[in-house]
């Protein structure tokens, strides 16, 4: 009898600790999370459906990912299919599209920087062209991610441009095709007289440090 007891005693032990065990482990919050995705997913479903207004799906989940990383720090972002590409350029100093920046003026989308042989450059594209219209689509009026959107794109896919250029009196037809862009962020570096260096540091990405390095050391050397 005693036997049986200290027997029952010890599986009622091991029981015990192995289900703390469960409840205090990682597959304790893998459940957590299973249960919440479940309630997230069901509320984001019967709001969409039964809402008394017309909803924007994808409006609605931004709106919610937005609030759950504001309770974050302010470091922790999401970043989203349109946005990579600018997140990659800012980061790594390379994106996907024409290589050429682009500014509002007098409502039109107008070229203000163009990247040495960059597809932009390429195409023969010009600073100050006017975009009136991208693909057959009238450019006014449209925001710049809206523009943005457009121009970059997959390597190899073909855009098609109507602008305007200052000295001519008809639109230009432009046609180039995307590619992979490259920034260097020290276009420039040299000697503005024996005893002050310029260096030229146009973006802050991974290699920017390593870069103003090798250009002090060569004009050191020089």
């Amino acid at each position: 009898m005693i036997k049986n007891s200290i027997k029952l005693a010890s599986l009622l032990t091991v029981i015990v600790i192995g289900l703390f065990a469960f409840n205090s482990g990682p597959s304790n919050k893998f459940f957590e999370i299973a249960k919440n995705i479940e309630i997230f997913s069901n509320i984001y479903k019967e709001i969409n459906l039964l809402y008394v207004d017309e909803l924007e799906p994808s409006e609605l989940m931004q709106t919610g990912i937005d609030a759950m990383l504001e309770s974050l720090d302010p470091y922790t972002n999401y970043i989203t299919e349109s946005q990579i590409e600018s997140f990659r350029f800012l980061t790594q100093g390379k994106y996907k599209g024409i290589g050429g920046r682009i500014r509002a003026m007098d409502g039109y989308p107008t070229l203000v920087e163009i990247y040495k042989n960059s597809p932009a450059d390429v195409a023969m594209m010009k600073v100050g062209d006017k975009i009136l219209s991208i693909n057959g689509k009238e450019a006014s009026g449209k925001t710049f991610e809206e523009v943005e959107a457009i121009l970059k794109g997959s390597p190899g896919s073909q855009i098609d441009f109507k602008v305007k250029r200052q000295g001519y009196s008809s639109p230009l037809d432009i046609t180039l095709i995307r590619d992979n862009v490259v920034i260097d962020n020290v276009p420039y570096y040299g000697m503005l007289d024996k005893d002050v260096a310029y260096i030229n540091l146009t973006t802050f990405t991974q290699n920017a440090g390593k870069n103003i390095q090798n250009a002090l050391k060569e004009l050191k050397e020089e």
